[in-house]
């Protein structure tokens, strides 16, 4: 059992930081888990994340471009940066709102920078361990190996 039970403001301390995107602006950002995709209520209907997991997965296994898929996807690629942005910045608070409707204390996703959005989704990802470094990591162990052909003693190659 641990020494020391990690505080709440630690955890919390952890697991978020403060980034400052191209604009100079400041915006304190989260990890995102799956957790944040499972309960999220900015999911559209319909929307095919499985899909989408699978085609990234073939991606990542042929070491292609990982850009290729955003533009094998593009609704779904856009709809899972706005999600990457609703839930992984926590201040200023960001809404999936018109401008017109939003509270003094609240930051319409349509009211980004395109630089800063682009920013935001960057770090968030590979704050979150998704990003392109991640992939990089990962890439050698998801290609498929070479079939080992076995064959009895003295039996030629053909």
């Amino acid at each position: 059992m641990a020494d020391k039970v990690i505080s709440a403001k630690e955890y919390k301390s952890a697991t978020r930081k403060i980034v400052t995107v191209p604009s100079g602006a400041e915006f304190l950002i989260k990890r995102v888990t799956n957790w944040d995709f499972i309960h999220s209520p900015y999911l559209p209907v319909g929307f095919d994340i499985k899909r989408f997991q699978k085609d990234a997965q073939a991606v990542a296994k042929d070491s292609q471009d990982p850009q290729e898929l955003f533009r094998n996807h593009p609704k779904e690629s856009a709809e899972l940066a706005r999600i990457y942005i609703l839930v992984g910045v926590i201040s200023p608070r960001v809404v999936d709102k018109p401008l017109e409707e939003c509270e003094e204390d609240e930051l319409s996703i349509y009211e980004i920078l395109d630089d800063d959005l682009n920013f935001l989704i960057n770090e968030i990802l590979e704050f979150s361990g998704m990003g392109k470094e991640a992939t990089e990591k990962v890439a050698p162990f998801l290609k498929q190996p070479e079939p080992t052909i076995v064959r009895p003693p003295g039996e030629k190659v053909s």
